[in-house]
């Protein structure tokens, strides 16, 4: 995009009026995006940023300008304009540095650039979204499906002699279903996203399980009661941990706010922020996930940075510019909107790391509270730590037990089972049972509950079973439930188990091996 001699020549431009320090964001990104709307084409865009973006130093202060002329001209006179707000007092005009280009290892391979696939494909993903939405029963009245994609090129430089490329790839689908009863509409919606070409609709996302997914949500959304309002502890999933941490602190983390005061984390580094049992991280290696990168705007190489460990605060999140104002380094967290913006420091992939907790313990022991199953986004006041977000799905727990309980048929049926005795609203059983076991791919229903129950994993509601616990058939009542073992009249199982189920499982030390991949075992 640019050559080496006229990013030293613009380079050396920017800093004619003093400036101690300059950089060069070039960018040359392609953007599509495709919408269903009632099963039908809505319309499909195509767009392109093509120019670059000068910033030049003076101490902590900065001055940026741009440009969508990539033409020796056309960056020289932006080089200039951007020199003509600095008037520094130092002496002697800072040398940029010669060029060296550096290398890195991909962590993000693509293997099918959205550019290279057909739009029809992408449609054809679409509709399997749609129709399987739609599929989730009469009551989804509308159906709106989303397909976007980007192929970004990137071009970093500056006056310390820094030089790097990055091609960067992103792919996300959406899908948002409208259940309606004639007077109350409710929606739900599916949004997967990766930095990942279009082979991430067809080895990791099923379109049509997805799509199912959203109606089947805004379904149960239609028929299930109102939250009330109050002050009540909450649970949240296992995979939202990342949302609450990204409002409630990842923004106030970020040296955005930090270096301007204004931020309630401010001056607190090696202070206990967090209950001891909270790490979280901010990583922008991982791969392929959506905020990841091999080098950030500034041409920094994302890392794994530990912003809160065993409730310690240990990290910010820092980008050149704020660096300088705090004194500290930056961390490969600088990102902008597009060549138009001058960076800031923002969050990669942040998430609370796994902890020694059980679920199951949690909400049996919460007493009357949220078990929040789903999330959606929020906001927050970085200044006072204030924030909010959304419950996407979310089930009252009374007690630790179930106090709501809903199905598409048999309801009466379900609720009649829970209410029978006072372990019966309890889980009585977890089985993890392979999606290709012998009983499964015989296909037949037997009609008999120890074959039937063994096609696929299932939970329980009701009594647990002695056996599963080392000396539990000699051990009476009294010490099977000091075991943790619920006792009931009634055992009801119900299936879980499908083709891409996956199960991760947490050991003591925090490492998470997959238990379950495919809907099959990988131990």
């Amino acid at each position: 995009m640019l050559d080496k001699h006229l990013a030293m020549e613009a380079l050396d431009a920017a800093l004619s009026t003093g400036g101690d320090f300059a950089e060069i964001f070039a960018e040359d990104r392609r953007d599509q995006a495709v919408a269903l709307q009632d099963s039908h084409v809505e319309r499909v865009n195509s767009g392109r940023l093509h120019g670059a973006g000068v910033r030049v130093y003076d101490g902590t202060s900065a001055v940026y300008a741009y440009t969508n002329d990539f033409g020796r001209e056309g960056l020289l006179k932006c080089a200039k304009e951007a020199a003509s707000a600095i008037r520094a007092r130092r002496q002697g005009r800072t040398a940029v540095q010669p060029m060296e280009e550096r290398h890195f290892v991909n962590r993000h391979p693509i293997w099918m650039k959205p550019s290279e696939v057909d739009t029809r494909r992408k449609i054809d993903v679409l509709r399997a979204a749609d129709t399987a939405a739609r599929s989730a029963g009469e009551e989804i009245s509308q159906v709106l499906c989303a397909f976007t994609d980007s192929e970004q090129n990137v071009l970093i430089c500056n006056s310390d002699g820094l030089y790097v490329a990055d091609t960067r790839v992103y792919s996300r689908l959406r899908c948002q279903a409208v259940a309606s009863n004639g007077t109350e509409n409710q929606s739900a919606g599916e949004a997967p996203g990766a930095a990942r070409g279009f082979d991430y609709f067809l080895d990791t996302i099923d379109p049509a399980l997805m799509g199912l997914r959203a109606g089947k949500t805004a379904v149960k959304m239609l028929h299930a009661p109102f939250c009330p309002s109050g002050v009540m502890p909450v649970v949240i999933g296992s995979g939202f941990g990342g949302v609450i941490f990204h409002e409630a602190c990842g923004h106030s983390l970020e040296a955005t706010a930090v270096a301007s005061n204004m931020s309630e984390f401010c001056g607190k580094l090696g202070q206990q922020i967090a209950a001891p049992c909270v790490t979280a991280i901010d990583d922008g290696t991982l791969p392929n996930e959506w905020g990841s990168e091999n080098v950030d705007d500034e041409g920094m190489p994302t890392n794994r940075l530990v912003l809160i460990e065993n409730g310690i605060l240990k990290n910010y999140m820092i980008d050149r510019l704020n660096g300088r104002r705090m004194g500290m380094a930056p961390t490969g967290s600088a990102r902008r909107e597009s060549y138009a913006y001058a960076p800031t420091s923002r969050m990669r992939n942040t998430f609370i790391a796994p902890g020694c907790d059980d679920e199951a313990e949690m909400i049996a022991t919460m007493g009357d509270g949220l078990y929040a199953a789903s999330m959606g986004g929020g906001s927050v006041n970085p200044a006072t730590g204030e924030f909010n977000f959304a419950v996407n799905e979310g089930y009252l727990i009374k007690d630790g037990k179930i106090v709501e309980a809903h199905a598409e048929k048999g309801e009466d049926i379900l609720k009649a089972a829970i209410a029978e005795d006072e372990g019966a609203s309890y889980f009585g059983e977890v089985a993890l049972v392979p999606y290709d076991s012998p009983i499964s791919n015989q296909k037949i229903l037997f009609y008999n509950t120890l074959f039937d129950e063994n096609a696929a994993c299932h939970l329980a509601f009701g009594e647990a079973y002695p056996e599963c616990v080392k000396g539990g058939e000699a051990m009476s009542k009294e010490e099977l439930k000091a075991a943790g073992l619920n006792d009931s009249n009634t055992h009801v199982d119900f299936m879980v188990g499908t083709a891409d189920l996956s199960i991760i499982g947490t050991t003591k030390d925090g490492r998470e091996i997959p238990v379950f991949v495919n809907g099959n075992f990988a131990l």
